[in-house]
Protein backbone atom coordinates (compact mmCIF):
# COMPACT_ATOMS: atom_id res chain seq x y z
CA UNK A 1 0.00 0.00 0.00
CA UNK A 2 1.62 3.05 -0.97
CA UNK A 3 2.31 5.96 1.48
CA UNK A 4 -0.92 8.47 -0.20
CA UNK A 5 -3.20 5.27 0.67
CA UNK A 6 -2.39 5.04 3.67
CA UNK A 7 -2.97 8.50 4.57
CA UNK A 8 -6.09 8.23 2.97
CA UNK A 9 -7.35 5.72 5.32
CA UNK A 10 -5.74 6.27 8.32
CA UNK A 11 -4.46 10.70 8.81
CA UNK A 12 -1.24 9.48 8.37
CA UNK A 13 1.77 9.08 6.15
CA UNK A 14 3.35 5.48 5.91
CA UNK A 15 6.51 6.45 7.77
CA UNK A 16 4.08 7.87 10.63
CA UNK A 17 2.47 5.09 10.97
CA UNK A 18 5.18 2.51 10.81
CA UNK A 19 6.99 4.59 13.57
CA UNK A 20 3.54 5.14 15.91
CA UNK A 21 3.46 1.27 15.40
CA UNK A 22 7.18 0.55 16.61
CA UNK A 23 7.22 3.07 19.31
CA UNK A 24 3.27 2.17 20.79
CA UNK A 25 2.44 -0.45 23.36
CA UNK A 26 1.19 -3.16 21.17
CA UNK A 27 -0.21 -5.52 24.69
CA UNK A 28 -3.67 -4.43 23.70
CA UNK A 29 -3.52 -5.69 19.95
CA UNK A 30 -4.59 -8.94 19.02
CA UNK A 31 -3.08 -10.75 16.04
CA UNK A 32 -5.33 -13.90 14.29
CA UNK A 33 -4.06 -16.01 11.55
CA UNK A 34 -6.12 -13.27 9.24
CA UNK A 35 -4.73 -10.28 11.09
CA UNK A 36 -2.06 -9.02 12.46
CA UNK A 37 -1.08 -6.51 15.26
CA UNK A 38 0.10 -3.88 12.14
CA UNK A 39 -2.95 -4.51 10.59
CA UNK A 40 -5.41 -4.31 13.66
CA UNK A 41 -3.44 -0.89 14.63
CA UNK A 42 -4.22 0.18 10.95
CA UNK A 43 -7.88 -0.73 11.32
CA UNK A 44 -8.25 1.27 14.69
CA UNK A 45 -6.90 4.70 13.64
CA UNK A 46 -9.54 3.90 10.04
CA UNK A 47 -12.25 3.56 12.28
CA UNK A 48 -11.18 6.77 14.57
CA UNK A 49 -10.55 8.59 11.25
CA UNK A 50 -14.43 7.38 9.74
CA UNK A 51 -15.76 8.97 13.40
CA UNK A 52 -16.32 5.04 14.24
CA UNK A 53 -17.90 4.00 10.89
CA UNK A 54 -16.24 3.02 7.87
CA UNK A 55 -18.52 4.29 5.26
CA UNK A 56 -16.64 1.92 2.87
CA UNK A 57 -17.50 -0.88 3.87
CA UNK A 58 -21.04 -0.35 4.48
CA UNK A 59 -21.39 0.51 1.01
CA UNK A 60 -21.59 -3.21 0.44
CA UNK A 61 -24.45 -3.59 3.04
CA UNK A 62 -28.33 -2.65 3.55
CA UNK A 63 -30.08 -3.06 7.10
CA UNK A 64 -31.79 -5.87 7.23
CA UNK A 65 -28.82 -8.16 5.27
CA UNK A 66 -27.73 -11.36 7.25
CA UNK A 67 -23.93 -11.53 7.51
CA UNK A 68 -22.61 -15.15 8.31
CA UNK A 69 -18.81 -14.47 9.59
CA UNK A 70 -16.06 -16.53 11.39
CA UNK A 71 -14.31 -15.49 14.87
CA UNK A 72 -12.22 -13.26 13.27
CA UNK A 73 -14.41 -10.94 13.23
CA UNK A 74 -15.54 -10.61 16.67
CA UNK A 75 -14.33 -7.29 17.04
CA UNK A 76 -16.67 -5.43 14.88
CA UNK A 77 -20.05 -7.72 15.52
CA UNK A 78 -21.44 -4.63 17.75
CA UNK A 79 -20.36 -2.14 15.25
CA UNK A 80 -21.81 -4.42 12.61
CA UNK A 81 -24.99 -4.60 13.95
CA UNK A 82 -26.07 -1.20 15.50
CA UNK A 83 -26.06 -0.27 11.40
CA UNK A 84 -28.99 -2.62 11.21
CA UNK A 85 -27.50 -5.93 10.10
CA UNK A 86 -27.60 -8.89 11.53
CA UNK A 87 -24.56 -10.89 12.68
CA UNK A 88 -24.20 -14.66 12.72
CA UNK A 89 -21.02 -15.82 14.53
CA UNK A 90 -19.89 -18.96 16.15
CA UNK A 91 -19.99 -18.39 19.61
CA UNK A 92 -17.26 -17.31 21.75
CA UNK A 93 -16.00 -19.44 25.13
CA UNK A 94 -16.98 -16.93 28.49
CA UNK A 95 -14.06 -16.02 30.57
CA UNK A 96 -14.13 -18.70 33.23
CA UNK A 97 -15.59 -21.44 30.78
CA UNK A 98 -14.20 -24.60 29.80
CA UNK A 99 -16.88 -25.59 27.57
CA UNK A 100 -19.83 -24.43 25.40
CA UNK A 101 -23.31 -25.52 26.52
CA UNK A 102 -25.10 -27.64 24.26
CA UNK A 103 -27.36 -25.14 23.05
CA UNK A 104 -24.20 -22.62 21.99
CA UNK A 105 -22.56 -26.06 20.87
CA UNK A 106 -25.53 -26.06 18.62
CA UNK A 107 -25.85 -22.60 17.73
CA UNK A 108 -21.95 -22.54 16.58
CA UNK A 109 -22.37 -25.61 14.44
CA UNK A 110 -25.75 -24.10 12.50
CA UNK A 111 -23.31 -21.38 11.73
CA UNK A 112 -20.68 -23.51 10.79
CA UNK A 113 -23.15 -25.28 8.66
CA UNK A 114 -24.21 -22.15 6.70
CA UNK A 115 -20.95 -21.26 6.30
CA UNK A 116 -20.03 -24.45 4.30
CA UNK A 117 -20.67 -23.06 0.78
CA UNK A 118 -19.86 -19.35 1.54
CA UNK A 119 -16.48 -20.92 1.99
CA UNK A 120 -16.68 -23.31 -1.35
CA UNK A 121 -17.88 -20.54 -3.05
CA UNK A 122 -14.80 -18.29 -2.19
CA UNK A 123 -12.36 -21.15 -2.72
CA UNK A 124 -13.24 -21.49 -6.25
CA UNK A 125 -13.34 -17.84 -6.60
CA UNK A 126 -9.38 -17.54 -5.23
CA UNK A 127 -9.06 -20.69 -7.44
CA UNK A 128 -9.84 -19.02 -10.70
CA UNK A 129 -9.42 -15.54 -10.26
CA UNK A 130 -6.13 -14.96 -8.42
CA UNK A 131 -7.11 -11.17 -8.09
CA UNK A 132 -9.29 -12.11 -5.34
CA UNK A 133 -7.03 -14.73 -3.50
CA UNK A 134 -4.48 -11.75 -1.82
CA UNK A 135 -5.26 -8.53 -0.52
CA UNK A 136 -6.65 -6.31 -2.70
CA UNK A 137 -5.32 -2.23 -2.90
CA UNK A 138 -7.50 -0.15 -1.31
CA UNK A 139 -7.41 1.93 -4.16
CA UNK A 140 -10.06 -0.23 -6.19
CA UNK A 141 -12.46 -0.17 -3.25
CA UNK A 142 -15.60 0.44 -3.47
CA UNK A 143 -17.06 0.56 -6.88
CA UNK A 144 -14.37 -0.95 -8.49
CA UNK A 145 -13.95 -4.17 -6.23
CA UNK A 146 -17.39 -4.81 -6.21
CA UNK A 147 -18.00 -4.10 -10.34
CA UNK A 148 -14.62 -6.65 -10.46
CA UNK A 149 -16.19 -9.38 -8.25
CA UNK A 150 -19.60 -9.10 -10.03
CA UNK A 151 -17.62 -9.69 -13.21
CA UNK A 152 -15.96 -12.79 -11.93
CA UNK A 153 -18.88 -14.26 -10.20
CA UNK A 154 -20.98 -13.74 -13.61
CA UNK A 155 -17.99 -15.58 -15.67
CA UNK A 156 -18.52 -18.59 -12.98
CA UNK A 157 -22.27 -18.67 -13.26
CA UNK A 158 -21.61 -18.87 -17.19
CA UNK A 159 -18.80 -21.23 -17.37
CA UNK A 160 -19.21 -23.68 -14.61
CA UNK A 161 -21.56 -25.57 -12.99
CA UNK A 162 -23.35 -25.43 -9.70
CA UNK A 163 -21.20 -26.39 -6.71
CA UNK A 164 -24.45 -27.93 -5.66
CA UNK A 165 -28.00 -28.71 -6.64
CA UNK A 166 -30.99 -28.34 -4.26
CA UNK A 167 -32.36 -31.54 -3.35
CA UNK A 168 -34.88 -33.08 -0.61
CA UNK A 169 -32.36 -34.20 1.84
CA UNK A 170 -31.30 -30.58 1.63
CA UNK A 171 -34.26 -29.24 3.23
CA UNK A 172 -34.26 -32.29 5.79
CA UNK A 173 -30.82 -30.85 6.92
CA UNK A 174 -32.42 -27.60 7.51
CA UNK A 175 -35.06 -28.75 9.58
CA UNK A 176 -32.90 -31.60 11.56
CA UNK A 177 -30.51 -28.09 12.56
CA UNK A 178 -33.20 -25.41 12.82
CA UNK A 179 -35.59 -28.43 15.64
CA UNK A 180 -32.51 -29.65 17.70
CA UNK A 181 -31.30 -26.10 17.95
CA UNK A 182 -32.33 -26.61 21.84
CA UNK A 183 -32.11 -30.35 21.94
CA UNK A 184 -29.87 -32.06 25.34
CA UNK A 185 -26.77 -33.09 25.23
CA UNK A 186 -27.63 -36.71 26.33
CA UNK A 187 -23.94 -37.87 26.70
CA UNK A 188 -23.15 -34.53 28.49
CA UNK A 189 -25.61 -35.36 31.02
CA UNK A 190 -24.83 -39.37 31.53
CA UNK A 191 -21.26 -38.12 32.00
CA UNK A 192 -21.81 -35.97 34.40
CA UNK A 193 -24.65 -37.83 36.15
CA UNK A 194 -22.46 -40.60 36.70
CA UNK A 195 -19.17 -38.29 37.59
CA UNK A 196 -17.41 -40.00 34.57
CA UNK A 197 -15.02 -37.41 34.36
CA UNK A 198 -13.34 -38.15 37.58
CA UNK A 199 -10.47 -40.44 37.13
CA UNK A 200 -11.38 -42.61 39.53
CA UNK A 201 -14.18 -43.76 38.27
CA UNK A 202 -12.66 -44.63 35.22
CA UNK A 203 -12.02 -48.54 34.34
CA UNK A 204 -10.62 -49.55 31.06
CA UNK A 205 -10.64 -52.63 29.83
CA UNK A 206 -9.66 -54.54 26.30
CA UNK A 207 -12.43 -55.83 24.22
CA UNK A 208 -12.58 -57.08 19.96
CA UNK A 209 -15.00 -57.90 17.82
CA UNK A 210 -16.51 -61.09 19.48
CA UNK A 211 -16.74 -59.02 22.95
CA UNK A 212 -18.99 -57.00 20.95
CA UNK A 213 -21.60 -59.18 18.74
CA UNK A 214 -24.69 -56.93 19.27
CA UNK A 215 -23.09 -53.71 18.24
CA UNK A 216 -24.72 -50.97 16.97
CA UNK A 217 -24.47 -51.38 12.86
CA UNK A 218 -24.74 -47.78 11.16
CA UNK A 219 -26.48 -46.79 8.59
CA UNK A 220 -26.64 -43.76 6.44
CA UNK A 221 -29.54 -42.43 8.05
CA UNK A 222 -27.91 -43.24 11.43
CA UNK A 223 -24.63 -41.30 10.19
CA UNK A 224 -27.11 -38.18 9.45
CA UNK A 225 -28.53 -37.87 12.72
CA UNK A 226 -25.21 -38.17 14.62
CA UNK A 227 -23.98 -35.57 12.19
CA UNK A 228 -26.63 -33.43 12.81
CA UNK A 229 -27.25 -34.07 16.56
CA UNK A 230 -25.73 -32.09 19.66
CA UNK A 231 -22.32 -33.29 19.85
Amino acid sequence: MSSDEVKMWTGLHKEQFDDLFETSSKGHLRSSKNRSQKEALFMLLMVLRRDKTNPVMLSFFQPGNYVVVDRDFRDVVDETKSHGIEVYMPNLLKHGKQQFTSSESNESRKVTALRFIVETVNGRLKNVFKFLSGRVEAAYGPDKIWNFFQICCAILNKNYGPILTDKPRHRIVVEACHSKLQALNKLEREIQEKNLLARSSSQWIRINLVDLPEFFILTMDNLLEITLGPY
